[in-house]
């Protein structure tokens, strides 16, 4: 009986070659992907980016900024208006502290735009009538005023018209 000795080196030997082959080609790849990624795909994607962000910028500038000039020049319109805007309720609290308790007034047309209020009105007596003339030369807050069509009303009343006008600062808000 003879025992044969048969070495495995030929079986192994093609295992490791195919082994050694698909690790070559998967090296291969590998760098092949690497080469891709980093000569190709990254600086195309680079450029896509660059592009974009000048895009961008370009609308930024010119789209973008013009629209907020509009709005800002809106703003500042509105708030030129909101400030000289004329407060008419401030007009009617300071006449009613102005005039006399005897004195009764009607009829009010107020002119914002030249600051001046005509009126009719009906006082006690010719007495209330001429303390309320004496008070208006003496109010800071009054440029100038007419009383005409002065007439006897019945009762002892007085019937007369009024034409007031204002300074500005009546008409403006005032802060706090």
């Amino acid at each position: 009986m003879a025992i044969e000795i048969v070495s495995e080196e030929g079986k192994s030997s093609l295992i490791s070659k195919i082994f050694s082959a698909v690790a070559f080609l998967a090296v291969l790849l590998s760098a092949g992907a690497f080469l891709y990624l980093r000569f190709v795909a990254i600086p195309s994607g680079e450029k896509k980016i660059a592009n974009l962000n000048m895009e961008i910028a370009n609308q930024t500038s010119s789209g973008l900024s013009a629209d907020i000039m509009l709005v800002g020049k809106e703003v500042r319109d509105y708030k030129l208006l909101l400030n000289n805007r004329a407060v008419v309720s401030k007009f009617f609290y300071d006449l009613g502290t102005w005039t006399h308790p005897q004195i009764f007034i009607s009829g009010i047309d107020l002119d914002v735009g030249t600051r001046t209020a005509t009126m009719s009105g009906v006082a006690a007596g010719f007495q209330p009538l001429i303390q309320q003339i004496a008070f208006f030369s003496k109010q800071p807050l009054i440029e100038s005023y007419n009383v005409s069509n002065v007439k006897m009303g019945t009762g002892g009343t007085v019937n007369f018209d009024l034409a007031l006008t204002v300074k500005q600062e009546v008409l403006k808000e005032t802060s706090n």
